[in-house]
């Protein structure tokens, strides 16, 4: 009885099956690395949304700041003048 011929490409399919699931699997990690990096860039444009609003309101509070410290500059003159207190003399 002749014998059964043993398929030689059993080893060649085998390799082939593997890399169709290493393959498979990469895939699904790129598409979980995918979908986090686009949650972080969101985030990341939330935080410089955010950025910009505060570096904004500081600008504004800086500027009242600098207003207020003209003012205040400018008080004992004007309680002087209001008074009617000479400036001494320096």
């Amino acid at each position: 009885m002749a014998r059964a011929r043993k398929n030689g490409n059993g080893r060649l399919d085998e390799s082939v099956v593997n890399l169709n699931q290493s393959v498979a699997m990469l895939n699904q990690a790129m598409a979980t690395f995918l979908a986090r990096m686009a949650e972080s860039d969101a985030r990341f444009a939330r935080i410089e949304a955010e950025m910009g609003e505060i570096r904004r309101r500081m600008d504004d509070i800086e500027t009242i700041l600098h207003e207020h410290s003209q003012v205040l500059e400018a008080l004992p003159d004007a309680v002087r003048a209001k008074f009617g207190f000479q400036t001494p003399e320096r």
